[in-house]
């Protein structure tokens, strides 16, 4: 989610001011400095590292879930190109792509 030299310079930029046991403290900072959403900061917090890029996409938040259609969209930036748009996410239930990712939608805001 952070290039390793963004954060390794961020860390050395902050670390006086950094908690040294608190996890939570750090990721207020790290979404204060705007290196992480809060999206991001509480799925980290919560053990979850997985599902925060969908091939160039990188999920930023979760955007809403439209149960009627069995969707749920997030807003993401296109590691590419920085562009914003939303994915609209297929449930896995309704199958996967041949490398075992989600099938989604891209949908340009």
């Amino acid at each position: 989610m952070i290039a390793e030299s963004d954060l390794a310079g961020w860390m050395l930029a902050n670390e006086s001011r950094l908690p040294t046991s608190d996890s939570n403290g750090v990721a207020e900072t790290l979404v204060r400095d705007g290196l992480l959403s809060e999206w991001q900061a509480s799925k980290l917090l919560h053990g979850k590292w997985k599902g925060f890029f969908l091939d160039q996409y990188k999920i930023v938040d979760w955007h809403h879930t439209d149960e009627a259609r069995e969707r749920t969209y997030y807003s993401a930036t296109c590691t590419r190109t920085g562009e914003k748009l939303l994915l609209e996410c297929v449930p896995q239930s309704h199958g996967t792509r041949s490398d075992g990712n989600v099938r989604y939608n891209v949908i340009r805001e």
